[in-house]
């Protein structure tokens, strides 16, 4: 395997201003394992916005996805969607009417920025079945220091919409429930700007809850996808499709981003339309960010101390973030980023008749591995019977898309044991751009049962060398494939 990141060094320190993007491509071989495989593309943003804008025209919508670089800056940004017909009295618009809303109202208590709708591209590619929009926030003067923090403060938006659906009923929020919607719609300057104008008009409890849908498993759980914020993620970009799908990611109809461009530069109405699209495709991208006096990087540690605690104790018992090796862990007690598979999860532990619990999770974002820590349910697939004092674990390697069970037991541990691969539902696997290969997830498993080891006291294992990443790195190859583009 290609080492990207050896790549990425390369065309960083060129003065060119390129960067990596992926698309998917068809196999070209009989061999249907390698359809729709993630490649990748080293290019500027103009020529690849001029390769979607023809291929576009053409009615051919490319494949292509921006790769959010581990580190690097970029603007907060959002994935929503669910089933319409399991939720079929969901009115998505005014769903994300009111999730934009509820973000602005606490980006301006939390950062102290004003943030209003017309900050906010708002992209469509909703279908008969599916509802789906991407919102990217244009902040003035302000990026997230990476997708990483942006992310945590995405999870404590999540978090902290349960906790007010929890503990307030909609009595409690307002006595007259439509002069408060109308009055959260936001007051329209002179300037046609929409302004949010304090913390105040955040939306109403009945409004937050119109936010939860229906998943697959029957659960209840909002519509924003929390699993969308890892390293070197890959995120669909404007006018692009997944392949094999039909629906192409399109400006929204209720958008009210406008991006700013020199009219006078634009000789007639087509021009200045090119021009202005161009523009908005250039602003949609996440990590295309500027730096001037006064741009503020923001930050939200998962164990930060600062004003958003005070806003919300609650929140602090989800994922906290624990700096080092292997790369980086995410941890907690309540939700993990991919909800769908800790309710999965619940149903796979029964054996023997008894349902086990989650007792704690933690997440391995480079190597995309979730490790549950299980309680209640001790059974072993090494014995066939329940240990009598030590916990088991299961193990889902997202990458692969298949589930696993080890155990805390000295002896499981010291054979070596763990289960074999069972296969995750397709529908819960989610879409990665990147590989990593067996030695990272060696080392993340290994570092995991030692953390679990230390942690736990019904454990009682033996002390492991952690191993270290092996020098492959998270994404596949990055390819020189753009004339294969345009046939």
């Amino acid at each position: 395997m290609h080492k990207f990141l050896s790549i990425m060094g390369r065309f960083s320190i060129s003065r060119q201003d390129v960067h990596v993007f992926a698309f998917e491509a068809e196999n070209v071989t009989a061999d249907t394992a390698t359809k729709g495989q993630r490649k990748y593309i080293i290019t500027n943003y103009l020529q690849l916005w001029h390769t979607i804008y023809h291929l576009a025209a053409r009615g051919k919508y490319p494949t292509f996805y921006e790769v959010i670089p581990e580190g690097s800056a970029c603007k907060l940004y959002f994935d929503l969607e669910f089933s319409r017909f399991l939720n079929k009295e969901c009115c998505g618009a005014e769903m994300v009417n009111t999730f934009i809303q509820f973000v602005c109202a606490e980006i301006m208590e939390i950062y102290q920025i004003q943030c209003v709708i017309d900050h906010v591209i708002n992209l469509d590619a909703t279908t008969p079945s599916k509802f789906s929009r991407h919102l990217i926030f244009s902040l003035p003067q302000a990026v997230f220091k990476d997708n990483v923090q942006a992310g945590n403060f995405v999870h404590y938006l999540c978090e902290k919409i349960r906790k007010i659906c929890q503990t307030e009923s909609p009595t409690e929020s307002d006595g007259e429930p439509g002069a408060k919607r109308q009055k959260q719609k936001g007051e329209k300057t002179g300037s046609g700007r929409y302004r949010v104008p304090d913390p105040e008009s955040r939306p109403n409890t009945p409004l937050l809850q119109k936010l939860f849908i229906e998943n697959k498993d029957g659960l209840s759980v909002l519509f924003v996808d929390q699993g969308v914020y890892t390293r070197n993620r890959n995120f669909r970009l404007y006018k692009c499709i997944k392949l094999g799908k039909a629906n192409p990611l399109l400006m929204a109809k209720d958008n009210k981003y406008k991006p700013r461009i020199n009219r006078k530069s634009s000789t007639n109405q087509a021009m200045c339309e090119a021009t202005m699209e161009r523009q908005f495709f250039l602003d949609s991208l996440i990590t295309n960010v500027s730096y001037c006096p006064g741009t503020r990087v923001l930050t939200m540690e998962r164990n930060d101390d600062q004003k958003a605690r005070n806003v919300s104790h609650s929140h602090r018992k989800d994922a906290i973030k624990t700096q080092g090796e292997p790369g980086e862990l995410l941890e907690g007690f309540d939700h993990s980023p991919y909800p769908n598979i800790d309710a999965f999860i619940c149903t796979v532990i029964t054996n023997g008749g008894i349902q086990g619990v989650i007792r704690r999770w933690v997440y391995f974002t480079q190597g995309q591995l979730l490790v549950y820590d299980i309680i209640k349910n001790r059974w072993c697939g090494n014995i066939h019977r329940q240990h009598k004092s030590n916990n088991i674990m299961i193990l889902v390697d997202l990458r692969r898309g298949v589930y696993y069970q080890k155990c805390h037991d000295p002896d499981c541990k010291a054979a070596g044991y763990k289960s074999p691969d069972t296969a995750l539902p397709p529908q819960l696997i989610p879409s990665f751009g990147d590989d990593v290969d067996d030695d990272e997830l060696l080392a993340a498993v290994t570092a995991v049962e030692e953390r679990e080891s230390q942690k736990d006291p019904s454990c009682n294992t033996t002390s492991h060398n952690v191993g270290e990443l092996s020098d492959q790195e998270l994404l596949a190859s990055a390819l020189q494939v753009e004339g294969d583009l345009q046939q």
